[in-house]
């Protein structure tokens, strides 16, 4: 389940990276 976290946290940076905005 280690690369599932490691492909969320990817996920999630991506989406903050996306959407600065709304940081």
């Amino acid at each position: 389940w280690l690369g599932l976290l490691g492909l969320l946290g990817l996920f999630g940076l991506r989406k903050k990276d996306k959407d600065p905005e709304t940081h």
